[in-house]
């Protein structure tokens, strides 16, 4: 019981003497001088830093959204000219549609050239 009863006293003893020894620190602190907080940061400043990054992340995404959508274009023309690769390995080469083709376009340059490179003239003015 004494044991008990000493160890009881010991610490309100030794509660005191903490206590005693903060209140003393405060005391002993300087009043005089203040301290600027420099961690808070006003409401405005505060929402123009947010609205900043918020910013700077949106033209992130949409890059990365114009990327992607380009991606997909070069994937689908990539798909395409190789359905059409395909198809004209099964099919095989025709010479006639190519040499029919051929023809076709070597009569329509003749055609749109005269008088362009050929027969060309003397030089017109906006009179005539």
């Amino acid at each position: 019981m004494k044991r008990v009863l000493g160890i009881i006293l010991f610490n309100i003893f030794l509660g005191n003497y903490m206590s005693l020894g903060a209140c003393a620190a405060i005391l002993q602190s300087d009043s005089t001088r203040t301290a600027i907080d420099t961690t808070t940061k006003d409401y405005v400043s505060s929402m123009e830093e947010f609205f900043m990054r918020a910013s700077q992340q949106s033209d992130k995404d949409l890059a990365l959204d114009r990327a992607s959508i380009r991606q997909a274009k070069v994937f689908e023309e990539i798909k395409l000219v190789s359905r059409q690769a395909r198809s004209f390995l099964k099919k095989g080469f025709d010479t006639l549609s190519l040499r029919t083709e051929l023809n076709e376009v070597m009569q329509w340059r003749q055609l749109s050239g005269d008088g362009v490179f050929e027969n060309k003239g003397s030089a017109h003015t906006s009179r005539n």
